[in-house]
């Protein structure tokens, strides 16, 4: 059992090896996913308050009618 978990972290301190490579390999192209990521969260966020803002609105036009 010990040399099963022990083969289990060896996997998983290759992988993380393996994705730090790639990051200091290819900066550039992790910096664009990273804008990418921060523009879709930006995005939704927009979107969430355009729409919250918007129910608002007819909630109190419509308590005021």
């Amino acid at each position: 059992m010990l040399f099963r978990e022990r083969a289990y972290i060896d996997i998983i301190v290759g992988q993380v090896d393996t994705a730090i490579e790639f990051v200091v390999s290819h900066p550039a192209l992790v910096g664009l996913l990273a804008l990418l990521l921060g523009f879709v969260f930006f995005s939704y966020l927009f979107i969430r308050r355009i729409l919250t803002g918007l129910r608002e609105g007819y909630d109190e036009a419509y308590r005021e009618n």
